[in-house]
């Protein structure tokens, strides 16, 4: 049986960090934590919840990415594109507030 992500982002989307307030563009989405164990963040009270979708996110204005759960995101507020140096990479440009992906997600 396959299994339905109902995810409320999607590559190409951008997006804010609720927290940490860096916005970053959607790369990738899990249905559930799929990342090392050695690297879920226990710490965090509370824990995120495993069990929801996680984000690959090309974070504005840096060279990294992070995976993030979504109940950290929200939509972005600015619409406005972001700088990462990987962008060109995954994506093929921006165009109504998203950036379009170069392949086609399953």
């Amino acid at each position: 049986m396959a299994i339905v992500c109902q995810a409320k982002f999607a590559p190409g989307h951008v997006v804010e960090h609720r927290e940490l307030h860096y916005r970053a563009v959607v790369l990738d989405v899990d249905p559930w934590f799929l990342g090392r164990e050695d690297w879920y963040p226990q710490d965090a009270l509370p824990a995120p919840d495993r069990e929801q979708p996680w984000y690959r996110l090309l974070v504005d204005g840096n060279q990294h990415q992070t995976y993030v759960p979504e109940t950290d995101l929200l939509r972005d507020a600015l619409e406005a594109p972001v700088d990462h140096l990987s962008l060109r990479t995954f994506f093929k440009g921006y165009a109504s507030g998203r950036y379009q992906p170069r392949w086609r997600s399953n």
